[in-house]
Parts: C-alpha cells; sequence; structure tokens
C-alpha cells in the first residue's frame, strides 16, 4: 500500500469542494482527508456526510488565532482551498498558516477560466492570493 498523503481542504462542502473529496476518495491514492469548517457549520449536515465517508471534520477560524491554524495544519501536505468567492482574502491567513505548519503544497481557490489583470475583480483577487503565497515561497501548482 502507497503512503497516506494528509490533504486538507478548505470548502468541502461546497460544489467545488465536494467534487474535489469526491475525487480524492474514489482516485485509490491512500489520501486522508481533513475538511476545515466553520464552528457554525461543524455540526451540519453535510458536514456529517463528510464524516460518514471517513472525512475527518474539523473546527477552523481562518481569520482566528493563526497558533490554533497551524495546529490544525500541523501533519498536512496538501492545503486546497475551495472557498467561497466572498472570501478569498482569507486565504492569505490560510497560507501563511500552512507555510508555518510545513504544509509542501497549496491550492489556492483559482477554479475557473482565468482573464488578465485588471479585466475581472474576481480574476485581480486572486492574482492577489496567488502573489501572497509565492511571497511566502510556498508551492502552488503550476497551472494556477
Amino acid at each position: 500500500m502507497s503512503p497516506t498523503i494528509n490533504v486538507a481542504i478548505v470548502g468541502a462542502t461546497g460544489h467545488t469542494g465536494a467534487s474535489v473529496v469526491d475525487g480524492l476518495l474514489a482516485s485509490g491514492t491512500n489520501f486522508s482527508i481533513t475538511a476545515l469548517a466553520r464552528e457554525s457549520s461543524i455540526n451540519s449536515d453535510a458536514n456529517q456526510s463528510l464524516r460518514d465517508r471517513g472525512v475527518k471534520v474539523v473546527s477552523a477560524d481562518l481569520t482566528g488565532s493563526q497558533d490554533a491554524l497551524v495546529g490544525i495544519l500541523t501533519g498536512i501536505e496538501v492545503v486546497i482551498s475551495c472557498i467561497v468567492f466572498s472570501s478569498l482574502k482569507d486565504q492569505v491567513p490560510l497560507a501563511e498558516a500552512s507555510k508555518k505548519a510545513g504544509v509542501k503544497r497549496f491550492v489556492p481557490c483559482n477554479f475557473g477560466t482565468p482573464a488578465p489583470r485588471g479585466i475581472m475583480w474576481l480574476d485581480d483577487q486572486k492574482y492577489e492570493i496567488i502573489d501572497a503565497i509565492q511571497r511566502l515561497y510556498l508551492p502552488i501548482p503550476s497551472s494556477t
């Protein structure tokens, strides 16, 4: 059996995040998946459904204590952000905590067709996040 790859997902109950979880679970690779959820939704039916499928669900405040977030991410190898678009900037403290926790790869929420800088507000937000992650020297997929 291949070694376990520890993955944390933000937004695992959303459309994109659920698709990522489905893909990881169906891949045949030995993933240990942790879903980071808001305290207000920790006991939701959607999060219970994740638990029923073997996903560990933990409460995480992306804009709260950096030390608490580092503690949650310690031992995680890959962080995949499928965060809702209205919270895109919350990925900066998530990336900072990921770097401090020793995460090897960070996948920012950059799903969709990209536009050049200055054309689309939402894409400009995504570019700001990518710039912040690159300043941390935290590896991201080359397709972002």
